[in-house]
């Protein structure tokens, strides 16, 4: 779900996400690569349809701090280079992070090695950008936040 900061409007979709992990270590890291990112059933308030498309194919998944004492293990860090446009029902835009079509969005997450679970929805850089007839429901310049909740089967991160 995306949620508009200023104004409250939720966009809620399905999405799909395709992780590779890597193994490396040592803070900063890039722990994973997230592919092929996709949004299909998307709606504005009243059911309207938005099409979310992201512009850039592979997201870096750093890892920037690691507490072991908290769930068997708590990574924190963030999803770095999000670009993604939104159009449909007479509303459009692009979110993205320092301004249309700098490709820098982030999205802060936390990763609980117990349940293996990973989770988003704190501020981040997000902001909306270029939007055209979305009247009182989004506008240029609001933050924005990405909130999904995932489980992974077997997931365990040691230490990053």
């Amino acid at each position: 779900m995306l949620t508009d900061q200023t104004t409250g409007t939720k966009i809620k979709c399905n999405a799909q996400f395709d992780y590779l992990f890597t193994q490396k270590m040592g803070l900063p890291s890039d722990i994973a690569t997230l592919n092929l990112v996709s949004f299909s059933n998307c709606t504005l308030p009243g059911n309207a349809a938005i099409t979310l498309t992201p512009t850039t194919a592979t997201l870096p998944m750093m890892a920037l701090s690691f507490n072991p004492r908290r769930h068997l293990g708590v990574t924190s860090g963030e999803f770095t280079g999000l670009d993604i446009s939104l159009s449909g029902s007479g509303c459009s835009g692009v979110l993205d992070g320092t301004g249309a079509g700098a490709n820098d969005g982030t999205v802060p997450y936390l990763y609980y090695n117990n349940p293996n679970l990973l989770t988003t929805g704190r501020p981040g850089n997000l902001h909306i950008y270029n939007v055209s007839g979305c009247t009182g429901l989004l506008g240029t310049g609001d933050t924005v936040t990405l909130s999904t909740t995932q489980s992974f089967s077997g997931l365990f991160i040691t230490s990053p």
